[in-house]
């Protein structure tokens, strides 16, 4: 169904329904990104039907998220329609059939188990919870009030929405903290089999292990009979596969570990953390957390930091040249930042990755004697959390490949750290990291003859199928050096500028980018002069009453990503 069928259909149903309870139908329909049309327009005439019964109505301000759960998450504006009273700014979550009842179930423990002051600062209260029809599968809705009002109407600032501010990384270190410190008093601990953690891990992610096998099946990789090793394209090393570790098939690996269990939000992703943003600051302190459907009062502690960790990485990506080496060290940040250097392209990565990590391994240092025990869960979790990612059919496959090799660089680190003091280490952390700062294969020579194949995992029969890229040309031109001077320009810009002032540079700069990018003709380029037209194009969406922060902050943004693409071309050039 097209999309201007489904705004005909919207105003049908205004006309036929009487009283306009839900405002700005056409944008709620035309901001909606999920795929299935037909489904989001059954449950809008649910929503419809349902709020023709109440005493107030909604305005639609923003999607929030519309992510792997199947709910639909928005915040909307309410008004009594008997007394017309203030907008209050709610959010709205409508929740497929399949899950609804468990994810209110869950909403409700969320509140209820949440000691009173991390509740009253960190969670939004469920003004009203309960199905939309009488029909045999009905869908649910949630309508949670949200401390918003002070921020304006259509204002809803996600962590999402910052994560390329230079403080991210303290933003992250406060919620982690207060994730842990406030909402969590103690902790038990049961110790699973890693295999055995793992599937009920994967099993309780709708539709993961299905999803997997069929992207593994192209790479003629079984989950039923993994092998030991797995090679991922364009590193030099095969790694532990962490399928066998799914399999449980591997003698000589860990055979048990302690997982820390408590409260867990379960989707702690960057869309599902509210983080106010002030003229001055970004006030991580006052951050909430929306959808609550998948708390779990007995979940693994580190799931939420591991979590968040991934889905910040998620973001970074797009800005990342596909299968380099780059996106590789990126990997190795998410299992092993606190013993992994960088080089400069990655040290802002890191640094929030160390952020993460060190604030959840300082929390367990004060409360357990072994914090080798946490490093294992952390890494053992973080497998789960790779291969859940894995397994999204909405993913790049060149992302879904990626978070493989995360999941078996976390494999790495789980087995590697499986004495009782981390004794039986294979690599140490130099040796690990070394590995990554290699040049790549199709990054080290001009050459344009065919790169050849990688060789087959140790335990691979002889001709194993293994995926390789082919390598590009590196295009040579003075290209290089009007990038050094474009990024150097963005770096200078003054911070205390006026808007008019910055608006003026910013358009000179992103004309400097058109002009670079009409310069570079090789096919080796195209990535980069692709980001080049991308940030010349960030000149329509600033005018006059674009916020001085705000342009600073998206020309800055396209700075790094041009950086790390220009790393990838001239990586002697652009530091």
């Amino acid at each position: 169904m097209s999309g201007v069928a489904g705004l005909a259909i919207l105003r049908a149903m205004a006309e036929a329904g009487g009283t306009r309870r839900l405002r700005n139908r056409d944008r709620w329909h035309a901001e909606h990104r999920r795929g299935d049309e037909d489904e989001f327009l059954s449950v809008t005439r649910q929503l419809e039907r349902w709020l023709r019964g109440q005493r107030f109505e909604l305005e639609f301000v923003r999607w929030l998220t519309e992510g792997g759960s199947g709910a639909h998450v928005a915040v909307v504006r309410s008004q009594n329609t008997l007394d017309r009273t203030d907008w209050r700014h709610l959010v709205l979550r409508l929740v497929p059939p399949a899950t609804g009842e468990s994810e209110t179930e869950r909403a409700r423990a969320a509140l209820a188990q949440a000691p009173p002051e991390f509740r009253s600062a960190h969670l939004i209260t469920l003004e009203f919870d309960g199905t939309l029809s009488t029909d045999d599968e009905p869908w649910w809705i949630h309508l949670q009030r949200v401390a918003l009002d002070d921020l304006g109407p259509t204002r809803a600032p996600r962590l999402v929405d910052v994560v390329d501010d230079e403080g991210y990384g303290a933003y992250c270190q406060a919620i982690v903290r207060s994730l842990l410190d406030d909402w969590n008093a103690g902790s038990d601990i049961v110790t699973y089999e890693p295999h055995t953690f793992l599937d009920g891990f994967l099993g309780g992610a709708r539709l993961t292990r299905p999803r997997i096998t069929a992207f593994l099946d192209e790479a003629g990789i079984s989950l039923d009979a993994p092998r030991r090793h797995l090679t991922i394209p364009g590193r030099a090393q095969a790694l532990p596969s962490p399928f066998a570790l799914l399999a449980g098939n591997q003698a000589d690996w860990p055979t048990e570990t302690d997982v820390f269990l408590g409260r867990s939000h379960g989707d702690l992703h960057v869309r599902n953390v509210l983080l106010p943003r002030s003229e001055e600051r970004v006030e991580s302190e006052r951050f909430q957390l929306i959808d609550l459907g998948h708390y779990d009062g007995k979940g693994p502690l580190s799931h939420d930091p591991m979590r968040l960790l991934l889905s910040t990485a998620a973001e970074w990506l797009p800005g990342l040249v596909p299968h380099s080496a780059i996106r590789s060290g990126l990997a190795e940040l998410m299992a092993t930042p606190l013993e992994c250097p960088a080089p400069a392209p990655l040290a802002g990565y890191r640094a929030v990755a160390r952020e993460i990590h060190r604030t959840a391994l300082d929390w367990a240092a004060g409360r357990h004697s072994a914090p080798s025990d946490w490093r294992r869960q952390n890494h053992l979790v973080l497998v789960g959390l790779a291969l859940r990612y894995a397994a999204r059919e909405d993913l790049d496959p060149g992302d879904r490949w990626w978070f493989v090799e995360v999941a078996a660089l976390a494999t790495r680190a789980f087995v590697d750290g499986a004495g009782p003091r981390g004794e039986n280490r294979t690599t140490s952390p130099t040796e690990v990291c070394a590995e990554n700062r290699r040049p790549l294969p199709h990054l080290a020579s001009p050459s344009p003859s065919p790169s050849p194949s990688p060789s087959p995992a140790p335990g691979d029969p002889p001709g194993a199928k293994v995926l390789r890229f082919p390598r590009p040309r590196r295009e040579t031109t003075g290209g290089a050096a009007g990038l050094v001077a474009l990024l150097a320009d963005i770096d200078r810009l003054p911070a205390d500028a006026s808007g008019p002032r910055l608006l003026l540079l910013a358009h000179r700069l992103c004309e400097r980018a058109t002009h670079l990018a009409d310069s570079l003709t090789g096919l080796d380029s195209r990535l980069l002069r692709n980001q080049l037209l991308e940030s010349g194009n960030l000149v329509l969406r600033l005018d006059t009453t674009t916020p001085p922060p705000e342009i600073l902050r998206l020309l800055r943004r396209a700075g790094r990503r041009l950086r790390g693409y220009g790393h990838e071309l001239w990586p002697d050039e652009v530091g």
